[in-house]
């Protein structure tokens, strides 16, 4: 879906997050417009686990 949706979109709109849970750090990435909204769970924050999740098919 993720992949469709970038294809479709004229722009994209990005915010992350951060929780504890088990003693573990762990992030959500949410990819959004007004058309569709696709979230990921990593257990990464950085700009190359972001643009990881971008490329996914």
């Amino acid at each position: 879906m993720l992949a469709t949706g970038i294809r479709c979109s004229r722009y994209l709109q990005t915010d992350d997050t951060g929780a504890r849970h088990m003693g573990q750090n762990g992030y959500c990435t949410v990819i959004v417009n007004d058309l569709f909204t696709w979230f990921g769970s990593t257990g990464s924050k950085s700009r190359e686990n972001f643009l990881t999740l971008l490329h996914r098919p």
